[in-house]
C-alpha cells in the first residue's frame, strides 16, 4: 500500500465511530470513580452482594479501578486494540462482545470460582477484546492477528501457570486477578466466533450467473 494511502486508511481509523467503544469505557470508568467516591463498595464485584440480588455489579465491576492509573492502563490497551484491529467490524458488534465480556466474566466467577469474593477492573475485557481482534484479524488470514493471538496465549499460560493466582501489583493500588485475563479471552473468542458465523450467515446468497 503506497504511504499516503496508508496514512488516510490510519486518518480514517482515527476518526471512525469504532472509537465509541473506548471512549464509551472511560468515561463509564469516570463516571463509576466519582459515583464511588475513592470506594469500590457499591459497583464492584462482590460474590455474596451479586448473590443476595445486586445483580448490576456484574457488569458495573468492570467500571471501577483502584485509582486512575489503573483506568489509564486498562483503556490504553483497549485503544491500541482498536487502533490494530477496530476496523475489522462494526460498532455494534464490538459493543455486543464488550458486554460479553463483561458479564460472561462475572457470570464464570459466580459459577467455577466461588472463593472470588470481589473483582474489579477492565483488564479482563481488555484481553477479551485483544484475543476478539485478533481472532477477526486471523480469519482474514492477517499475520498481525496470528502474533497477538500467540503472545496473548503465552502471556496467560504464563500467568496462569499457578491455579488461583492472586499477584500484587503496588503501583496500581491493588492486587491482580489473573484467571479475569483467562476468562475475557475465552469470552471475546467466544463472541468474536459467534460475530463472524452469524455475519456469515447473514449475507447474501449470490445465485449461479452473479
Amino acid at each position: 500500500m503506497p504511504f499516503n494511502l496508508a496514512v488516510m486508511a490510519t486518518f480514517r481509523l482515527l476518526v471512525s465511530k469504532v472509537w465509541s467503544v473506548p471512549l464509551f469505557l472511560l468515561v463509564a470508568s469516570i463516571l463509576a470513580a466519582l459515583v464511588e467516591s475513592g470506594s469500590p463498595a457499591s459497583l464492584a464485584y462482590q460474590r455474596g452482594a451479586v448473590l443476595e440480588g445486586e445483580i448490576w455489579r456484574a457488569l458495573t465491576a468492570h467500571f471501577v479501578h483502584f485509582g486512575y492509573l489503573h483506568l489509564a492502563l486498562n483503556v490504553s490497551m483497549i485503544s491500541l486494540v482498536f487502533l490494530i484491529f477496530g476496523g475489522l467490524r462494526g460498532l455494534r458488534e464490538w459493543f455486543l462482545i464488550m458486554f460479553l465480556c463483561c458479564l460472561g466474566i462475572s457470570a464464570t466467577f459466580l459459577v467455577l470460582e466461588p472463593d472470588v469474593q470481589w473483582y474489579l477492573g477492565l483488564s479482563g475485557v481488555a484481553h477479551g477484546l485483544t484475543v476478539a481482534g485478533a481472532t477477526f484479524s486471523v480469519l482474514k488470514r492477517e499475520a498481525v492477528g496470528s502474533v497477538v493471538f500467540a503472545g496473548v496465549l503465552l502471556k496467560l499460560l504464563a500467568e496462569n501457570a499457578k491455579p488461583g493466582a492472586l499477584h500484587a501489583a503496588a503501583f496500581l493500588g491493588g492486587p491482580v486477578l489473573e484467571v479475569a485475563h483467562l476468562y475475557g479471552a475465552m469470552w471475546g473468542l467466544a463472541g468474536a466466533v459467534s460475530v463472524h458465523v452469524c455475519w456469515r450467515r447473514l449475507q447474501p446468497t449470490h445465485d449461479a450467473f452473479s
